[in-house]
């Protein structure tokens, strides 16, 4: 895929434990996918994809949100579901 015009990420059901760092770098995106995987965090430098849209992270196993994901003002939709958050 070419990073710097995609705007649509699928990482879905790829058994990933930790979020990849080059994702981070990927302005464009407007939609993200990271549902059914392993994840426990989400990086502060999420708040560089503020043309998110949409943003799916169900079916991990995150315990915290990091505060960079108020800084994603574009954002109206965020899927958290089936996660082990205690604390939004």
């Amino acid at each position: 895929y070419d990073s710097e015009s995609t705007n649509k990420l699928d990482l879905s059901y790829m058994g990933l434990k930790y979020f990849p760092e080059h994702v981070t770098n990927m302005y464009k995106l407007t939609e993200l996918s990271l549902t059914g995987n392993q994840l426990r965090s989400i990086p502060e430098d999420i708040s560089k994809l503020v043309g998110l849209h949409e943003l799916w992270f169900h079916n991990n196993r995150l315990e915290t949100l990091p505060s960079g994901i108020g800084y994603l003002t574009h954002l109206n939709k965020l899927i958290l579901d089936s996660n082990n958050l205690t604390t939004l």
